[in-house]
């Protein structure tokens, strides 16, 4: 069942509205929740750290003022009272003396921890760690950095508030950090040369490093955010119930009877003289009023649709059944070419439906595009188009498009697509414009052959004279010869010129048109056997006799064979003789192929006009296929080729088993 065949009263396979307006509360109150403990939390880590730092102030301050202190006071009064290579650790090393405060200091305050962080210092015990060295890196490298303040966790998961000073060194820390050789002997003594010198002025010497332990404090932290945030998720869940409450009895009953009532509403046959009695002036309220005046509007509508749908009904069958009653394939088709409609003629003997089809599927049951289709034009130039498309197969059609335009955009949205076969209309002009050329070749070849053939019976004459005055051993009877052979040939040209002109007597005789083909067969195949060339015949032994000029049909026969043989490429190939019966339409076909050079399509209409040949000069006189085309046509049949370049030509002869107009008798010949 389909979502919108669902009865209204069906239980919903998603949450209520109660649910979902629910869930949408708590995750509302539980993300400001959250959202209000993490800014208290935040905001007390933030005092606690403000509070930490403070005292971190205090305390460098006061290590800063001990260094002065020895600086500035206490070294230079101890070194006046001193020989110059004494050094007195105690008095005069202002890491020491801060050091030895610190120390006093954290025995104080042991959470407390201080040290005098350094890269290769005197003391072992002030050497940076590597979290330590990379920071003393920074100070070094960024002279305007001054401190360095955060939150480090050790490695028994303790979180600390660690706070990094940078001391750098001045010109009167040089006597003890700067050149070994320029130090006391004193301090040479104590730590040796090693460490702790190499310092120049602005060199960072180290930093002081203070650490506070701020896990407790964090500790407190979290239980006064859950003290305080506990209590109003209580009070939020109690808020929620009580919404919920007021939200059901205002809201989700309501509903639950406008649901009834539109189940009731959809059982009962869509009844629209039914109406919601809904009194309260708000939204629910005005929702129930909509629907009845709706439901007024619906009932006029319905109506009107009624009786314009049974009028479209009756437009709609006169439509289809003149759309049906041409005979010509006529089609509403996409840019795409996907059929959209198409009347009886389109569908008529094909398997797919017009839904999921293309033109060229329906029209010529063909698996590509055609080639040539005036679609692209018609797209491209947005009007009508119309014009010839010939197939492979010898089918020629005429094809027009109307573009159906967008108002809108212009754009061609669907085109109505109209296909004619003209593929007889245009083989029975083929068909009169060959007899046209025939009759008036056939008078102009007799008057030229009459006017060739006395003079050339007047040079065989003087020929003959000259023969018999000149001896057998005349140097010039060779000449006279050569003179009479070339008139010879002009004389057998000139009688196929007359034999082609003139109207011969046909005489029909019963008989087998595979025993006549046959006789010619005899005559070539052994010649063709010789030079290389295969010869392949299937007779339909059902074929009927037919009444036909032996002699005539076995020139046909002779001329497509030789024919044949000549566009063997290399002379050497396939040619193949089929004969077969269409018993329904009562005529029988004689094919010759051949696998030889083929011809290119502007040569393939040509080949039947008289004097026109492919052969070289003197190897034919371009009237054999002429001459074959008209026996044909006397025995009312029909010659068609079909040929490829490089795959070769299959002529195909078809005759009638009666031809119309004649009377046969079994027991005499027919003369025309």
């Amino acid at each position: 069942m389909n979502a919108q065949d669902e009865p209204l009263g069906a239980t919903a396979r998603g949450f209520s509205l109660q649910t979902k307006f629910g869930v949408g509360i708590i995750i509302i109150m539980g993300l400001f929740t959250g959202l209000l403990s993490y800014g208290l939390y935040k905001q007390l880590e933030a005092s606690l750290i403000r509070n930490v730092y403070e005292k971190s102030e205090v305390i460098l301050a006061e290590l800063e003022a001990t260094r002065k202190y020895v600086a500035d006071i206490l070294r230079p009064k101890v070194s006046s009272l001193i020989p110059g290579d004494e050094f007195v650790l105690e008095a005069m090393s202002t890491s020491y003396v801060s050091r030895q405060i610190m120390e006093r200091f954290e025995k104080t305050f042991p959470e407390f921890h201080y040290k005098r962080a350094a890269v290769r210092p005197r003391a072992h015990l002030n050497q940076a760690d590597k979290f330590e060295a990379e920071i003393l890196s920074r100070f070094q490298q960024d002279p305007s950095l001054t401190d360095w303040q955060g939150l480090v966790t050790n490695r028994k998961n303790e979180r600390f508030f660690v706070r990094m000073v940078p001391i750098r060194m001045e010109a009167a820390c040089l006597r003890c950090h700067g050149q070994h050789h320029n130090a006391p002997a004193r301090l040479l003594d104590l730590y040796g040369a090693d460490g702790g010198f190499g310092r120049n002025v602005g060199d960072v010497a180290g930093m002081d490093v203070l650490s506070f332990p701020v896990e407790s404090a964090m500790n407190q932290m979290r239980q006064r955010a859950i003290a305080i945030v506990g209590p109003a998720i209580v009070a939020m869940m109690v808020a929620l119930f009580l919404v919920m409450a007021f939200f059901r009895r205002l809201v989700v009953n309501r509903i639950a009877l406008l649901k009834t009532f539109f189940s009731e509403f959809v059982s009962h046959g869509s009844d629209l003289s039914r109406r919601i009695n809904d009194v309260q002036q708000d939204e629910i309220g005005a929702v129930c009023r909509a629907f009845n005046k709706m439901a007024d509007k619906l009932n006029d509508l319905m109506r009107e649709r009624s009786d314009l749908l049974l009028d479209s009904i009756s437009q709609r069958e006169k439509m289809r059944s003149i759309f049906d009653g041409i005979t010509d394939k006529l089609m509403l088709i996409t840019p795409d070419l996907k059929v959209l409609m198409a009347n009886s003629a389109s569908m008529s003997g094909r398997r797919a439906s017009s839904a999921e089809a293309r033109c060229y599927e329906l029209i010529h049951g063909m698996d590509t595009p055609c080639k040539g289709c005036l679609l692209d034009k018609t797209l491209r130039e947005k009007i009508p188009i119309f014009g010839e498309l010939s197939l492979p197969e010898g089918e020629t059609y005429l094809a027009h498009f109307y573009p159906i335009l967008n108002k809108n955009t212009g754009n061609v949205e669907n085109v109505v697509h109209y296909c004619k076969s003209i593929t007889e209309t245009k083989r029975m002009e083929q068909h009169m414009m060959q007899a046209e050329k025939l009759a008036s070749l056939g008078q102009l070849v007799a008057g030229v052959a009459h006017e060739l053939n006395n003079p050339l019976g007047l040079i065989l004459f003087y020929v003959e004279l000259l023969k018999n005055d000149l001896p057998p051993t005349s140097e010039h009877r060779t000449d006279v010869e050569v003179i009479e052979r070339h008139a010879e040939t002009c004389r057998s040209v000139v009688q196929d010129l007359l034999a082609f002109s003139r109207n011969v007597e046909t005489v029909r005789v019963r008989g087998h048109l595979n025993d006549n083909i046959a006789r010619v067969i005899s005559v070539l195949e052994k010649q063709f056997t010789k030079e290389g060339i295969q010869l392949e015949k299937s007779f339909d032994p059902d074929l009927p006799m037919i009444h036909f000029d032996e002699s005539k049909l076995q020139q046909v026969w002779m001329n497509l064979l030789l024919n044949a043989k000549q566009s063997l490429k290399n002379g050497k190939g396939l040619i193949s003789v089929t004969t077969t019966r269409d018993e329904a339409k009562g005529i029988v076909y004689v094919t010759i192929a051949d696998n030889g050079e083929g011809m290119p399509p502007e040569i393939v209409h040509k080949i039947f006009d008289p004097f026109f040949t492919t052969k070289k000069v003197g190897e034919g006189t371009g009237l054999g296929l002429s001459v074959s085309y008209g026996i044909i046509r006397e025995h009312g049949g029909d010659i068609t080729v079909r040929s490829k370049l490089s795959e070769g030509s299959t002529f195909e002869v078809s005759m009638p088993e009666k031809r119309k107009g004649f009377e046969y008798d079994d027991r005499c010949d027919v003369h025309e």
